[in-house]
């Protein structure tokens, strides 16, 4: 597809609607953009990527809008059925049934707090947390492994492949770093002479 600039006229509004109708059926089959923009191909929409990525998120906005003007009416519904089947049960003296279908539609209607979830051990007795504490070269090698895989690589200050790690990282060695000093460093709106002051 080619860029709308490079000689593709305006859709009409209606062409439009339809359009983004169309996305919107081919997103409730599971579609993705990609197979949205091939079937705009296939169907010569003659429109940019960028245009059919637009109709693409029109349509998920009304999809999520219709699904809360449902959502209203399946829970109205439900609710119903549910008093319809608490009348039946009150009729023929099923009491059991009546009092489900009340907390059933007291929880439909969030009428309780919140359930509180918590996470135990076995038997339901404390989990077990394993704390290891680290040397400070173990925490600068997930450090520097943990940048590695992000991309970035430390200053190789001899041009010769080796990288000075414990030079590089010794901040926090008790040897290099004099715990006495404040190093906290400038606060918010101090100067210091870097990109700020300009």
């Amino acid at each position: 597809m080619m860029s709308e600039s490079n000689g593709y006229k305006r859709a009409s509004p209606t062409t439009i609607r339809l359009r983004v109708l169309q996305a919107a059926r081919l997103r409730l089959a599971g579609k993705s953009l990609d197979e949205v923009v091939q079937y705009a191909d296939a169907e010569g929409w003659d429109v940019a990527w960028q245009t059919v990525s637009h109709y693409v998120a029109r349509a998920d906005s009304w999809l999520a809008r219709d699904i809360d003007r449902q959502m209203h009416h399946l829970v109205r519904d439900h609710i119903g059925r549910r008093r319809a089947l608490f009348a039946r049960a009150e009729k023929v003296g099923d009491l059991a049934t009546a009092a489900r279908l009340l907390k059933d539609e007291a929880e439909l209607l969030r009428l309780y707090p919140a359930k509180r979830h918590e996470l135990s051990g076995p038997d339901g007795g404390a989990m077990a947390v394993q704390t290891q504490e680290l040397t400070q070269d173990e925490r600068n090698q997930i450090i520097i492994s943990a940048l590695t895989r992000l991309g970035w690589r430390p200053p190789d200050p001899g041009g010769n492949g080796c990288i000075d790690l414990a030079g590089f990282l010794s901040i926090g060695s008790s040897q290099d770093h004099d715990r006495s000093q404040d190093d906290s460093g400038p606060l918010a709106g101090e100067s210091t002479g870097g990109l700020d002051s300009f």
